[in-house]
């Protein structure tokens, strides 16, 4: 392929402008949408006002790292089709999420989101003895890479009905395994905070007031005409219930110059990891 032909050229190459000028052309074809997935290189994780280029890239990466017929009958591991959400066969509860940042890749475990039943057996269960939780990720720990982080959210939803629903992220601000378990549990055993039930939206205002400023600013919500969250006027009871990610975080220093080969592997290891620890989950 002309444009692996150009990498090659342009990693060999002792000409600082010939450098430049090849892997801009390659970033073009690339942006053209004429090439497969060739790997990542620094830009693609610098803050950009127009990510469209580095969405691509990042769509190209899952197809043909995560898509590809051999991992996904490997692991047993399928998309939904839509918004880089995946599940494995054998845990269809919960799902697999990825992200890409201007920090690297995180490749999640996403639990609670699908029902609220699910969520709420997670919350009595962890609520009732939450070592066995933390003794899986202890072992997801292990098996992964010291480079990669592990960080854990709770984000929630907000049910009326199925068309009208609303999220809110980062519920207690995100927190790093080991050091801060204790207070992710506690964060999602706190029924003022996953209340798996109806609550009014006054109450909503009031127990999530630094969530919803923190996501406004980001513009990740939007609320009604009289600064509330959620967005609908004339709805004045939700069904809340929060979920929890299990973020691996793969920092850009493991990712820019990684053939595709490599990364496969790598995301082979964790995607592996991940089903173990998912596993591990369906019954806490």
């Amino acid at each position: 392929m002309i444009a692996d032909f150009l990498q090659r050229v342009a990693k060999q190459s002792v000409n600082s402008v010939e450098q430049f000028m090849v892997q801009q052309f390659v970033e073009y074809v690339n942006w053209l949408n004429l090439v497969e997935f060739l790997g990542f290189e620094t830009m693609d994780f610098v803050e950009q006002e127009d990510r469209g280029i580095n969405v691509t890239k990042f769509d190209k990466f899952l197809i043909l790292i995560l898509l590809s017929n051999s991992l996904k009958t490997e692991l047993g591991l399928k998309d939904y089709g839509y918004d880089r959400k995946f599940y494995f066969i054998d845990v269809p509860q919960d799902n697999v999420w990825f992200e890409m940042t201007n920090r690297g890749i995180t490749c999640g475990i996403v639990c609670g989101a699908g029902s609220r039943w699910r969520a709420q057996h997670l919350r009595d269960s962890i609520e009732k003895n939450a070592a066995p939780l933390r003794q899986s990720l202890g072992q997801l720990r292990a098996s992964l890479n010291p480079d990669l982080g592990i960080v854990l959210r709770v984000h929630s939803w907000f049910h009326y009905s199925r068309f009208r629903r609303a999220w809110l992220g980062y519920i207690q601000g995100e927190k790093r395994f080991p050091e801060e378990y204790e207070g992710f549990a506690l964060t999602l055993t706190n029924r003022n905070l996953n209340a798996c039930d109806w609550i009014k939206k006054d109450i909503i205002q009031e127990r999530f007031a630094t969530e919803i400023e923190n996501s406004l600013k980001l513009g990740h919500i939007a609320v009604d005409d009289e600064g509330k969250f959620p967005a609908w006027k004339d709805i004045t009871d939700f069904l809340q219930y929060a979920y929890f990610h299990v973020d691996v975080e793969v920092p850009s220093s493991k990712l820019v110059g990684a053939s595709p080969d490599s990364l496969s592997e790598m995301f082979k290891d964790i995607l592996q990891a991940e089903h173990d620890t998912m596993q591990s989950l369906l019954t806490p």
